[in-house]
């Protein structure tokens, strides 16, 4: 048994009776993939303790129907595998796309691959928190938003409690979850490990989530970012500025 996604260890994700509590979404693993887990475990704790446990051996007793697979990413590794990832299932995208994420500052690859997607008739839909924890990331958002709008993706956010929740649903058949968020912070400068995860009836689950937070939320126009007044737009824009570090 093992657990995933992207709760914290914090009175703030279980104490449901405070005020300020966040949303969030974790999995309970079975099978196989509770051995990539453990192997991912054991291999980040080795990195920061400089001592490494003998890896466990592969149990291969199935369980349940998903395929899965574990994706491991971090400054020990000179390449940028969770983004090169997400832009390759987003430009392989050909019924929708569903995202759910704290925070958003994407790379330029992944705007583009997003934007592509909308353009080449891809249902995209993105939610964010309207009440964010870092109101700086919060506001940088905003500058690359009409980006993604003026090329058909969608986006809405949903109202408090903050949701710390990272998931991802393409083409009713595909998802991802884990601990990656889509900025430069979680996909090049972090250690993040996310799941792949093969499996239409999870991918139905997440989908539903994440509509229902669509129906409770605001969609966000082109139009109302443009008739932002100018000194909330150079705030944005400063902000933005420093996304790489955000």
């Amino acid at each position: 048994t093992a657990f995933t996604g992207g709760m914290n260890i914090s009175d703030d994700n279980i104490a449901a009776g405070k005020t300020k509590y966040v949303q969030d979404v974790h999995f309970h693993c079975q099978g196989p993939i509770v051995d990539q887990l453990r192997r991912a475990f054991l291999l980040n704790w080795g990195f920061c303790t400089g001592k490494y446990s003998p890896l466990p051996p592969a149990s291969g007793l199935p369980a349940g129907e998903s395929h899965c697979r574990i994706i491991m990413d971090g400054p020990g590794s000179e390449a940028d595998v969770l983004n090169d990832i997400f832009c390759g299932v987003v430009n392989a995208a050909r019924q929708s796309v569903r995202i759910m994420t704290p925070y958003f500052l994407p790379t330029h690859g992944f705007m583009s691959a997003l934007r592509s997607a909308a353009q080449r008739g891809v249902d995209v839909k993105v939610v964010l928190p309207a009440k964010n924890n870092l109101f700086y990331v919060h506001w940088a958002q905003f500058r690359l938003l009409p980006t993604l709008l003026e090329a058909g993706v969608r986006v809405w956010y949903q109202p408090p409690p903050f949701a710390h929740t990272k998931l991802l649903a393409v083409d009713g058949y595909y998802c991802q979850i884990g601990s990656a968020n889509l900025d430069a912070r979680s996909l090049r400068l972090n250690f993040e490990m996310n799941m792949e995860v093969f499996n239409p009836d999870l991918h139905d689950q997440i989908t539903a989530h994440i509509d229902r937070a669509i129906i409770t939320g605001k969609e966000i126009t082109a139009s109302e970012l443009a008739a932002l007044p100018l000194l909330i737009k150079l705030r944005n824009a400063a902000c933005w500025i420093f996304s790489p570090y955000l």
